[in-house]
């Protein structure tokens, strides 16, 4: 199961979100761009997108909210991703 603390989402885990995805939502919070993000991940605009889109379709939830003109920003899911991430290096560097 993947558990969220602080929501009531639950989902059956399928293995889609992995260390290999984290950069890109952590590159798409740095730089508020996902060509940018994809860039800098080594990856091409259509696999970021492809890669994002397979996130949010485990996830059943956008991960990224995309205007055109306006940039992207993390929507509170992908926040509270990059966050449990964060926790997670720090539990393990103090145990």
């Amino acid at each position: 199961m993947v558990y969220i603390p602080h929501s009531n989402y639950q989902k059956p885990f399928q293995g889609g979100f992995s260390k290999r995805q984290q950069p890109l939502l952590n590159e798409v919070q740095k730089h508020g761009n996902l060509r940018i993000a994809a860039s800098r991940c080594g990856y091409s605009y259509r696999k970021a997108w492809d890669r994002l889109k397979q996130m949010e379709t485990l996830f059943d939830a956008k991960l990224v909210n995309m205007q055109r003109g306006k940039g992207s920003q993390l929507s509170p899911l992908g926040q509270k991703l990059l966050e449990i991430e964060h926790e997670n290096k720090l539990f393990l560097t103090m145990h």
